[in-house]
């Protein structure tokens, strides 16, 4: 039985009137590749009419330089996701 899901995690969050983010993995394939397939779509189009926020960093460390971007965007900017009405 699966105690701490993210599901749970989120809930608990929004019960404390705070904001989350959850890292989105192949754990949700259906959502995962439903998102994965919109982000490629409004990246190939220059987020247009899209309130993104992009993060960009770079990390030198162990002889290697990591460069990582997170481009978020609110839930409402989505359409209808996979399962969306059990996440609060």
């Amino acid at each position: 039985m699966l105690l701490c899901s993210q599901k749970s995690i989120s809930q608990k969050i929004i019960e404390g009137d705070s904001d989350y983010i959850l890292s989105l993995k192949d754990n949700h394939p259906t959502l995962h590749q439903q998102v994965k397939n919109w982000f490629e779509n409004s990246l190939s189009l220059g987020f247009k009419d899209v309130d993104v926020s992009i993060s960009q960093r770079v990390e030198k460390r162990h002889h290697r330089i990591e460069n990582r971007q997170v481009y978020t965007v609110p839930v409402s900017q989505l359409p209808a996701l996979h399962e969306q009405d059990d996440w609060v």
